[in-house]
């Protein structure tokens, strides 16, 4: 029931919902960047990635979720939309299951390098601190 936009539901969860998007507001921006790392490394198209994260990342209605996926849709160069709402990247080839393939091969690299850039550094930071 978070962020429903319909007179009887606007307020319940209103509060959580705004939360949520600034809880998420610098892990999107990182995950974009990291999604494009890793479209580096398995060699997808990169600079498309980038190109249209910073083109298309206001088109959804979040103001978080437009970051990562439209530097995934750019990276496999394929276009995302929700009929009526909004549309990523840019149809250079059709959705196949290869698609599903390197998007899965994306998300996995992404986690990885978002542990070795993100995480384990603030574990070491912490252990420092503390």
């Amino acid at each position: 029931m978070l962020a429903y936009r319909d007179p009887y539901h606007k307020h319940i969860g209103y509060a959580s919902a705004k939360l949520d998007t600034i809880a998420n507001y610098i892990p999107a921006r990182i995950t974009a960047i990291i999604i494009v790392i890793a479209s580096l490394l398995l060699r997808l198209d990169w600079k498309n990635a980038f190109k249209v994260m910073l083109r298309d990342r206001h088109n959804t209605p979040s103001r978080n979720s437009g970051y990562p996926m439209s530097a995934l849709a750019g990276a496999l160069r394929i276009r995302l939309e929700k009929i009526g709402y909004y549309t990523l990247g840019d149809a250079y080839e059709s959705i196949s299951i290869k698609h599903y393939i390197l998007a899965v091969k994306v998300m996995k690299l992404s986690v990885l390098l978002f542990i070795l850039i993100v995480v384990i550094p603030l574990l070491l930071l912490r252990s420092i601190i503390i």
